[in-house]
């Protein structure tokens, strides 16, 4: 049986389930009294490289999701979302830095914008690579 996901609305369901998830993940470590496996899929302090689980984690879950849902029908599935997850993974760190080499100092509301464009990013990347794929549910 030949059908049509629509691709396009899953990413937008998961640019929005990865921005809330992500964001919860943010106090989740302290919420949970400091347990350290909260701490595993959490940001524990403030560093650039704890910040990335709150994009890698939500991703992740929601590409287990899509991958049972309809990426088992499309060769390159798992390769295409661990480019993408990359990509915005890439993209906090990148803009980042430069903002911070340019400005001088962190901002809150550009580390808040940086981490919705890394996510709107990884999804984009994503669902361009995905949308043109034979899609075949079992």
């Amino acid at each position: 049986m030949n059908e049509k996901v629509n691709i396009k609305s899953w990413h937008i369901i998961g640019i929005f389930f990865t921005l809330i998830l992500g964001t919860l993940l943010h106090f989740t470590y302290k919420w949970s009294d400091y347990n350290p496996i909260v701490g595993f899929f959490s940001a524990v302090n403030e560093s650039t490289i704890e910040h990335l689980k709150m994009i890698f984690v939500p991703f992740f879950l929601f590409s287990i999701l899509e991958y049972f849902a309809y990426g088992k029908g499309i060769s390159g599935f798992v390769l295409t979302k661990a480019l993408s997850v990359s990509i915005g993974i890439i993209t906090i760190v990148v803009v980042f830095y430069l903002y911070i080499w340019i400005v001088g100092t962190d901002l809150l509301w550009m580390d808040i914008a940086i981490f919705v464009l890394a996510i709107v990013v990884a999804y984009f990347v994503s669902y361009k690579l995905l949308k043109n794929q034979r899609v075949i549910l079992i």
